[in-house]
């Protein structure tokens, strides 16, 4: 709780947030609350701001069949985010919160695999799984299967939950 009974201010506009803890992005522990609005002060004036607490970021995590795991070899993907790159570990269950956006999320032969990439394993070669966007309010799983039996085109397959969206 660090905020002043009063606040005096220079007249023009100014960004106001409040935030439920410090958060860099990804996080991995818990979503962020606050919000943050834009103000503009006058001359002379007195201005009362009322914040609300609100998820500011979503949260994604992944489960992986059996299928996908025997395909695409290593011990994870990767989460991109414009510059920001996260690793997800096949092990882990746990959401990873970002601050919404487009989130790409890849398959990085980077784990000391072949390099070679043979005709009937395209899981050696570096690969875009999916793009999706991600709300702020929102808290998604999604599974990832690949079937060998299916033509490669729709090998891939998820199933999206969103447990829950507002």
């Amino acid at each position: 709780v660090n905020r002043p009974d009063l606040l005096y201010v220079k007249p023009g506009n100014y960004k106001v947030r409040v935030a439920s803890e410090e958060f860099k992005e990804p996080g991995k522990l818990r979503p962020l609350f606050g919000q943050e609005v834009t103000v503009k002060a006058k001359k002379d004036s007195t201005m009362y701001i009322s914040l609300l607490s609100k998820q500011m970021t979503g949260g994604i995590r992944f489960e992986f069949t059996s299928g996908f795991l025997s395909w695409f070899y290593g011990t994870g993907i990767y989460l991109n985010r414009d510059t920001l790159s996260f690793k997800y570990s096949y092990g882990s269950r746990e959401y990873v919160y970002f601050y919404p956006g487009t989130i790409t999320v890849k398959y990085k032969n980077k784990d000391g695999y072949p390099t070679y990439t043979p005709p009937d394993k395209p899981g050696y070669e570096d690969t875009v799984l999916f793009t999706r966007k991600l709300k702020a309010t929102e808290l998604v799983t999604i599974k990832l299967d690949y079937d060998l039996t299916k033509v490669p085109s729709t090998a891939l397959t998820m199933k999206i939950d969103t447990t829950r969206d507002r």
